[in-house]
């Protein structure tokens, strides 16, 4: 209701206002399914559900969900990607990619999702893990909360510029060719919707204490289960934390990240040195790492995977104490790298049926 009030009315309140009553309401999308019956997982394989959207102008996103499963069978898997329908099956004339910050959550399994995602097509999606998901098929919930949060970061375009972008000094031949008539959006057309203030401090550091009910469940946790610290320096960074591996090649490791959710606006990469260090209470689990490393959108996360022998257990402990500093070494300075993308999460839920089932990994 707020957003089609404000959207009504937009100009005749003053335009900030507008802007912000905006980016609070649209969001965030709620989804909920009450008094859930076994219809609901008795869906066949692939059948979608359609649920609640998220507009930036002409750029849409839609919550979707699979309860049997889309790239995984019998498992609910909950995504977002673009409402092909209101976008007619393409991104916007001139848009080349869109890159966004998401949460995605579930009240029923106490799961929290957080990734900066890339969609570089119009059938590109994000879904949660689904080997994590599959706890909602365990018990058959009476009711279902999702909750979906999205920022957008930044939009590319397909003559070489980007919101954000100096004008004169974004110019490529592709854009200089282009013909004037040919309607495009200008670099600012989605600046409305940016953290235009958004910067990364020189030094951050971050106090993760882990006790009671928290540490119990890391205790119990499977491989592919993650844990999030909370996002600190202005939401520029986050821990994540799997205590028996991100994914089943790595079951049994303790896994720690540092994980980058937002750069500084106009930035196309950020260089940082970081430091972890995970402490029991007991003194019986001692964790130390350090690295350097380039962050951009694609190369979002510094992972270190480490068996038992080599950082002991927090089995007995009361508490583990997470300390992580961040200081930025070179800021916005890109560095040809020819690692593979660690966007290890991508899926895209495409509509053809012809489509194998891929697989989905973490990217916690």
């Amino acid at each position: 209701m707020v957003e089609g009030y404000t959207r009504q009315i937009f100009g005749v309140i003053p335009s900030d206002l507008s802007k912000f009553l905006l980016m609070l309401f649209d969001a965030v999308a709620y989804w909920n399914f009450e008094s859930l019956s076994t219809d609901f997982y008795d869906k066949a394989y692939r059948h979608v559900l359609f649920g609640p959207r998220i507009a930036f102008k002409d750029i849409i996103f839609q919550c979707t969900l699979c309860p049997s499963g889309w790239s995984h069978r019998d498992c609910v898997q909950f995504y977002i990607e673009f409402d092909k329908e209101q976008m007619r099956g393409q991104l916007p004339e001139n848009v080349q990619s869109v890159t966004a910050y998401l949460v995605i959550y579930c009240h029923q399994i106490q799961y929290e999702y957080r990734t900066p995602k890339i969609f570089h097509n119009i059938d590109s999606a994000q879904g949660w893990p689904a080997y994590r998901i599959g706890d909602l098929r365990v018990k058959d919930w009476e009711s279902l909360n999702f909750g979906c949060y999205i920022e957008l970061l930044r939009v590319d375009f397909r003559d070489g510029t980007f919101t954000g972008a100096d004008s004169a000094d974004s110019l490529t031949e592709e854009s200089m060719s282009m013909s004037t008539e040919e309607p495009m959006e200008e670099s600012d057309y989605y600046d409305e919707f940016l953290d235009k203030t958004h910067v990364v401090s020189p030094r951050s550091t971050c106090r993760w204490v882990v006790d009671g009910e928290l540490l119990a469940r890391m205790k119990k946790s499977k491989h592919s289960q993650g844990f999030y610290s909370p996002n600190f320096d202005a939401g520029s960074w986050c821990l994540s934390c799997s205590p028996s591996g991100i994914k089943k090649q790595y079951d049994g490791k303790f896994c720690v990240a540092l994980k980058m959710l937002k750069m500084p606006y106009r930035s196309n990469s950020i260089k940082v040195k970081h430091t972890i260090k995970v402490r029991s209470d007991d003194g019986e689990f001692r964790l130390d790492v350090e690295e350097e490393k380039v962050f951009d959108y694609r190369h979002k996360a510094s992972r270190f995977s480490k068996d038992g022998d080599e950082v002991g257990s927090f089995m007995k402990a009361k508490s583990l104490e997470f300390m992580v500093t961040v200081e930025v070494v070179e800021d916005d300075e890109e560095e040809d790298d020819d690692d593979d993308d660690d966007d290890m999460d991508e899926d895209e839920r495409s509509s053809s049926s012809s489509l194998s089932s891929s697989s989905m990994e973490l990217d916690l």
